[in-house]
């Protein structure tokens, strides 16, 4: 009789041993991990203001939630710097990229006020302002410029050669993320879903024409004459 209840003691207590087990484990399971600051290791300088700071954040944190693989491409990248200089819209320049300054910082410098670009008409969706996609594509593209000369793919001095093999890499790496792009099931309603299509429809068509365009390689040979002749 002893030995029985003994062993019913035990089973007792292993049952709520297991018990006790299952509701910690649950509540690990339960606990929500906590998103990564995609701000950090980001600075801002010049007349970059909090509207165009929060646009970035917005926009990355989009790009985290919705396809963090590239999220993670543009992390790598960091630290980084953005500025803007508004003499580039006068210009006819969306954006450029420089690396490398202190503490191996790459810099991206934009023209117009993030959130205003007017590079084409598109319709808007709930939810993804038309021109976050734009202002993603042309961070990818600027990111790869960092991410290449950090690596050494790009290598000096700076020549024609050397700008097309650039420009031909970030434009490549643009038009991956836009196929990417519509991977990406953004909306939960058959119009915002289609209207979000015609928005990375338009983009990707407009990225794959830039690629291939002659134009750019024609720039890279015009800008760097000088230092092409022997």
């Amino acid at each position: 009789m002893e030995n029985k209840r003994g062993v019913r003691a035990i089973i007792t207590l292993l049952l709520g041993a297991l018990a006790v087990c299952g509701t910690v484990a649950f509540a690990i399971r339960a606990t929500p991990l906590e998103k990564p600051d995609v701000l950090a290791d980001i600075s801002f300088a010049g007349t970059f203001s909090t509207t165009d700071t929060r646009y970035v954040q917005i926009s990355l944190e989009w790009l985290r939630d919705y396809l963090p693989e590239w999220s993670a491409y543009v992390a790598t990248a960091k630290p980084l710097i953005f500025a803007r200089d508004e003499d580039l819209q006068t210009r006819g320049i969306v954006s450029y990229a420089e690396c490398c300054y202190t503490r191996g910082a790459g810099a991206i410098t934009f023209g117009a006020p993030l959130g205003k670009w007017n590079l084409y008409e598109m319709p808007a969706i709930p939810g993804m302002q038309t021109q976050q996609v734009q202002f993603l594509s042309v961070l990818v593209h600027e990111v790869t410029h960092i991410r290449d000369v950090r690596a050494g793919r790009i290598s000096q001095p700076a020549n024609s050669r050397n700008c097309v093999a650039a420009e031909q890499s970030a434009r490549t790496q643009e038009l991956e993320f836009v196929r990417a792009l519509t991977r990406v099931p953004i909306a939960s309603n058959a119009g915002a879903r289609a209207n979000y299509r015609d928005i990375v429809d338009q983009q990707l068509e407009i990225v794959s024409e830039n690629l291939d365009d002659p134009a750019w390689k024609i720039a890279c040979i015009l800008i760097y004459i000088d230092e092409d002749m022997p």
